[in-house]
């Protein structure tokens, strides 16, 4: 019996022993909770809650010993501890996000700092405050601050001196002032004496940045360049900013190479980053990069995943705080701990009193353990009814995502039909349209036109006779003629039958009869059967963008030879048009509105084109459109397909 009673004891003094830093402090403040309050005594208090801030991790219970410092600082009316209080309640706040929460603490400390005439806490009020309001968009509150804690920090510390010009800077580059930016960024190059390297490196990328959003591209690669002299204090998150920036720039110098070149560069960097805002930046300097080089399905992934991260910096918001209310849950849960410990603690306390008082105390503590088993499975037998109920109410959740979703699947089928249904009655609108057009234009304009020829013929041959010839009277036939004829070929290449009825294949032969007749140009049209792959708005946009290259052709690019090859390939249907005439510059491709009328057609199809030309080397136009081989038979049903009521 003894024994084991040593046992128990040596057992009890391993375990206080082997109790961590903190509860050893929690246990003082238990203790100190018996003590009569007096000044002497908070102010141990005070210092001990500091000691245990500086062992604890979870937020919330940062937050309540902070507050508990506050208010014995508060109870004793003590000037410094309120001070040490609030600002160690406002960085809190800060670190966490919450500017405006910090703000008001900081608020409260400057009031009491500007009576006791403490300058250095002075200074921290105000950048705190300017952090704050600039965050919340009072641009001019968080100038107005910033500004007093320059002047007081010109006297104090050089250092925080220079960190108040930047963060000015700050403030004029979010509010898009960007030469007001420009003017403290430097003051700061100017002021960094003897230079602090690791500083050097924000101004210079604040600076270079500045200059690149302000457009003079080439001042802010000059000092993009001055930056990389100070490269190895760059940090990772500076790195990856400088980088990505460095790529648009060369971006927007026309350099898109180079511009990728460094994207892939911060990307690499930033390879196990978990950086919304890193990540987006990226996948924007890729974007931008492959738009200039005219990769328009590279650089439209890019630019989804760049919106994607800029997304996810939204919901990240709202992920921190469902993990606050998280924090909040555990705080909860561990007051309760503290509070049993509490108890616990007294009931040790109580049972050593009452060992002195002999047998008796054996009968308490036995009475105390009965009782306290007996409520220990009271609460147990509670704690496992709630499990059960939460238990009950998970599964009814589930099935109700379940309903919700299959509901959204449904309504998305339907609305996908809907979409088809007016798709389709869109085509065959247009397709109406285009045809009562052309039967306009042939019945009623060439109809016209077809008199009036014929009357200017027979004035015409009456005048021969009489020997009576008007001067110019040929020249307005030839017009009539040929304005009749423009107008029958604007009819058929509205809407020509032989697309309907004899498919693309045969319509884009028959465009080359004419040019050849004309002598001007000799075309040659080599073509494969791909028709039973595309729909009706498919073959008619593949037509009339035929028609397009064959008029710039024949307007602009000066060839005596053109070819056009029409094919099928890894599911895609591929149309070539390529001339020898003498090329298109680089520079005027983005401003040839035939180019452009080609891109809005093939956008509406879900295709895209490449150009490729030199100066009197000719040139290439390639034409792609993806199509799926399951769905052969299905493209031509859906033309014809009625639509429903």
């Amino acid at each position: 019996m003894h024994i084991r009673l040593l046992l128990a004891i040596l057992l009890a003094g391993l375990t206080v022993q082997a109790q961590p830093e903190t509860d050893s402090l929690r246990r003082k403040l238990v203790r100190m909770e018996s003590l009569r309050p007096d000044f002497v005594q908070d102010t141990l208090r005070f210092h001990l809650l500091i000691k245990l801030i500086n062992q604890t991790k979870n937020w919330e219970q940062i937050r309540n010993y902070w507050q508990e410092a506050i208010d014995l600082a508060e109870k004793n009316n003590w000037a410094s501890g309120r001070l040490d209080g609030y600002q160690g309640m406002g960085f809190h706040y800060r670190e966490k996000g919450y500017f405006l929460e910090a703000a008001s603490y900081f608020q409260q400390g400057l009031h009491l700092a500007e009576t006791n005439k403490n300058y250095r806490y002075q200074v921290n009020c105000y950048q705190s405050l300017g952090l704050a309001y600039s965050v919340a968009g009072e641009t001019d509150k968080s100038l107005e601050a910033y500004q007093s804690a320059l002047k007081l920090a010109k006297k104090l510390d050089p250092k925080r001196y220079l960190i108040c010009l930047n963060e000015i800077g700050e403030v004029y580059f979010h509010a898009k002032k960007y030469p007001q930016a420009l003017f403290y960024y430097q003051q700061c190059i100017k002021r960094n004496l003897p230079v602090d390297s690791t500083k050097q490196c924000w101004f210079l990328i604040n600076i270079a940045i500045s200059f690149q959003e302000t457009g003079r591209y080439e001042v802010a690669l000059k000092n993009y360049k001055k930056l990389f002299q100070y490269g190895k204090f760059l940090k990772k998150e500076d790195s990856i900013l400088t980088y990505a920036k460095l790529g648009q720039l060369y971006v927007k110098l026309g350099k898109p190479d180079l511009g990728l070149s460094y994207g892939l560069l911060a990307s690499r960097i930033a390879l196990h980053s978990q950086t919304y805002y890193s990540n987006s930046l990226i996948n924007n300097t890729f974007a931008e990069a492959y738009k200039a080089k005219g990769d328009w399905k590279k650089a439209f992934m890019y630019e989804r995943r760049f919106h994607l991260y800029n997304d996810s910096l939204v919901s990240q918001r709202q992920r921190r705080e469902l993990q606050d209310i998280k924090v909040f849950y555990e705080n909860e849960k561990s007051r309760a701990e503290l509070d049993f410990m509490k108890d616990q603690m007294k009931t040790k306390e109580l049972a050593n009193n009452l060992l002195w008082f002999g047998m008796i105390t054996f009968g308490l503590l036995g009475g105390v353990l009965i009782l306290f088993n007996y409520l220990l499975r009271k609460r147990r037998r509670k704690i496992e009814f709630q499990k059960n109920e939460i238990s009950k109410i998970n599964n009814s959740l589930e099935l109700r995502v379940e309903e919700r979703t299959a509901a959204l699947k449904l309504a998305n089928t339907e609305l996908i039909r809907k979409n088809k249904e007016i798709e389709q009655a869109l085509l065959r609108g247009q397709t109406l349209e285009r045809k009562r057009v052309a039967s306009e234009l042939h019945d009623s304009l060439g109809g016209t036109l077809a008199a009036i020829q014929w009357y200017m013929e027979s004035l015409l041959l009456s005048n021969k006779a009489n020997k009576l010839q008007p001067e110019g009277y040929d020249d307005l036939y030839h017009m009539v003629s040929r304005a009749y004829g423009e107008v029958r070929l604007l009819a058929h290449h509205m809407m020509p039958e032989v697309l309907e009825k004899e498919g693309l294949e045969v319509a884009l032969q028959e465009i080359a009869i004419p040019i050849n007749k004309s002598g001007r140009l000799h075309l040659t049209v080599d073509t494969k059967e791909v028709s039973p792959y595309l729909n009706s708005q498919q073959k008619f946009e593949l037509y009339s963008i035929a028609l397009e290259l064959f008029t710039n052709i024949l307007k602009h690019a000066k060839a005596s030879k053109a070819y056009l090859v029409l094919d099928r390939e890894n599911q895609e249907i591929i149309m070539s048009v390529t001339d020898n005439g003498i090329g298109m510059p680089v520079n005027r491709q983005n401003q040839n509105m035939g180019l452009k009328n080609i891109q809005s057609r093939l956008e509406t199809i879900g295709g895209y084109c490449t150009v490729q030309s030199e100066q009197g080397q000719g040139t290439i136009v390639l034409i792609k459109i993806p199509y799926l081989d399951l769905q052969t038979e299905l493209v031509e049903t859906n033309d014809h397909e009625p639509l429903n009521n």
